[in-house]
């Protein structure tokens, strides 16, 4: 019985161990050239880039904006970020590739406990498609 038990821990120290080795991904974020964006890559579990985005700085408005590419740096769209309202929120707009707005977000004041709360009005966000 001892034996199965401490075969058992060694088995879940093993899985637990190799999992740890195997990644989904990764996000570098580059320096602010002279205009003031900041490009970022996102690379697969293999290092091979599948995706970028530029994030402009921020204008006169208090609003920042990302243009998200495939690849190939072909445009799949824009995200903008509003300013802070009075009430704390943040709230992002996200357009596809012509334009169209295809999602709203908006990430609310963060509570005494450190939580903030984030509302999506559509579930077609994904900008690297």
């Amino acid at each position: 019985m001892k034996k199965i038990l401490l075969s058992a821990i060694a088995l879940c120290f093993a899985s637990i161990a190799n999992a740890q080795n195997y990644g989904v991904g990764s996000s570098t974020t580059g320096r602010t050239d002279i205009f003031g964006k900041t490009m970022t890559t996102q690379r697969n579990e293999f290092g091979l880039p599948i995706a970028s985005s530029t994030t402009g700085r921020t204008g006169t408005f208090g609003n920042t904006t990302t243009k998200h590419y495939k690849k190939r740096r072909q445009s799949t769209g824009t995200s903008t970020t509003d300013k802070t309202d009075f009430f704390g929120n943040i709230t992002t707009t996200y357009k596809d590739s012509y334009g169209n707005v295809i999602g709203i977000s908006t990430t609310g004041q963060t509570d005494i406990f450190g939580n903030s709360t984030i509302e999506q009005h559509s579930n077609k966000l994904d900008m690297n498609n």
